[in-house]
């Protein structure tokens, strides 16, 4: 009988995950990662507390498999917390989901299970895996408002072929139903939308050891719109919040993490039609190709060149991306499978 180890989060996919792969007769082994020491009851959209932990136990009883809790905390602090922190500072708006995937489950967590004999391991997450000219790729789940292929992008073939997504051909309701028909714990818990170690303000965090990176809000030719109190607390693409009058509505447009100023502009002023990303995965061996491409998990996917240019790639659309965020990630698709993916790099402020 094939052994796999299932991550729990408390939440009612992964206990559906857990049962379903039960059910298709593989061994199963339910763990939680402990990231965080953060704790609060009324924190009722987030994950990882104790009570999530709390949860993932009481699923794993009820589906008669065995259960541990893996203490990740310092690792979690080393590897998401401080880059997210990092990110800010340097005026980009960081996600640390993907980075949590990337680095605690699919890299620690799976290195994890191997040591105990266990080939595989598996997640709720709302994605597939496909198979295309002989190569492995993640790919979108069926569920096409819950498709969470986005913040899979950085997984490679290494770790692909020891995955499993029970999920992927799944709808939601699908998933509540079967939770309700054997009565999981955790089948009314609602959806995780928050960072998980993020009390109430992520500012909060980033002022810890440092202060405000303060500055002035400029428009595009350079003059002066006021002051503001930290380049931490905008984003790309931000109109709420900027606390100046203006007969207009303005949003950022770019951040300079050097001088501290905060370049605004109207709507239109912050359409890109070209950028470039870092730190990329690449599963197309063109240095040239067309894809869709999201900049965010929820944005519509754009019509695109993609342009392999030694350490980055250029992607360029006449169609235009709306408030490109340096920090987040670009994902290219072709059909529905994820071919591309990395970092936002900054993109050139004009000069004034």
């Amino acid at each position: 009988m094939k052994k796999v180890l299932v991550a729990l989060s408390g939440g009612i996919d992964s206990s559906v995950a857990a049962y379903l792969l039960k059910k298709q007769g593989y061994s199963v082994v339910g763990a939680t990662m402990a990231l965080t020491s953060y704790d609060k009851s009324d924190r009722k959209r987030s994950c990882c507390s104790e009570k999530d932990r709390y949860y993932a136990r009481y699923a794993a009883a009820q589906l008669d498999i065995p259960f541990e809790i893996i203490d990740y905390r310092e690792l979690f602090k080393k590897e998401v917390i401080k880059p997210f922190i990092n990110a800010y500072r340097m005026a980009q708006t960081p996600n640390p989901c993907i980075l949590c995937n990337d680095r605690m489950k699919f890299f620690h967590l799976l290195n994890f299970a191997k040591k105990q004999g266990i080939s595989h391991i598996a997640t709720g997450h709302y994605a597939n895996i496909v198979e295309y000219k002989g190569r492995k790729f993640v790919a979108k789940g069926k569920d096409s408002k819950k498709d969470q292929s986005y913040f899979l992008y950085g997984l490679d073939v290494p770790q692909i072929d020891n995955l499993l997504f029970p999920l992927g051909n799944l709808h939601k309701s699908e998933v509540r139903k079967i939770a309700d028909s054997i009565n999981l714990i955790t089948k009314k818990k609602p959806e995780s939308q928050e960072i998980c170690f993020v009390d109430n303000d992520y500012r909060s965090l980033i002022y810890e050891d440092a202060k405000p990176k303060c500055g002035e809000f400029v428009d595009e030719t350079g003059n002066s719109l006021g002051e503001h109190k930290g380049i931490e607390n905008f984003t790309v693409g931000q109109r709420k919040g900027l606390g100046i009058s203006s007969d207009r509505p303005f949003y950022v447009k770019a951040i300079d993490s050097v001088s501290g100023d905060i370049i605004l502009a109207g709507r239109d002023g912050i359409i890109s039609k070209s950028f470039y990303m870092t730190n990329f995965i690449l599963k197309d061996d063109r240095e040239q190709f067309s894809a869709y491409v999201k900049i965010r998990s929820q944005s519509k996917p754009v019509k695109s060149e993609l342009i392999l240019l030694g350490n980055k790639i250029q992607i360029k659309s006449e169609f235009g991306f709306w408030g490109v965020t340096p920090g987040q990630s670009a994902v290219a698709y072709i059909d529905d499978r994820i071919v591309a993916g990395g970092i936002i790099l900054p993109i050139e402020s004009p000069v004034y």
